[in-house]
């Protein structure tokens, strides 16, 4: 690799740690997000009038399907621009956060 080559990409890595920051704490939020759950169980088993098999079961769906779509958008991340399916991704994590 010659010299210039080298500026040029010591130039671009703080721009390429960016969106790898904005990727580190989106999942750090989604983790915290699914650590959330278990500390709601007092409060969903009285609301609902659950009991602890029923929260099981919301437990067991809840992870079922993050581990689906885990593999869903593995795969078609696979196949595709993997930067517009991340945005996507996001933006679809974040209005479901939100509801």
């Amino acid at each position: 690799m010659n010299k210039a080559v080298r500026q040029e990409a010591a130039g671009r890595t703080p721009f390429r740690l960016i969106p790898f920051g904005i990727f580190v704490v989106l999942a750090s939020l989604d983790n915290a997000a699914l650590g959330v759950l278990t500390q709601l169980y007092a409060l969903l088993a009285d609301r609902l009038d659950a009991n602890e098999a029923a929260l099981g079961l919301l437990t067991g769906g809840f992870i079922l399907v993050a581990a689906a779509a885990a593999a869903i958008w593995g795969y078609v991340g696979d196949r595709g621009e993997r930067k517009w399916l991340l945005l996507l991704n996001t933006f679809i994590w974040v209005v479901a956060l939100g509801l």
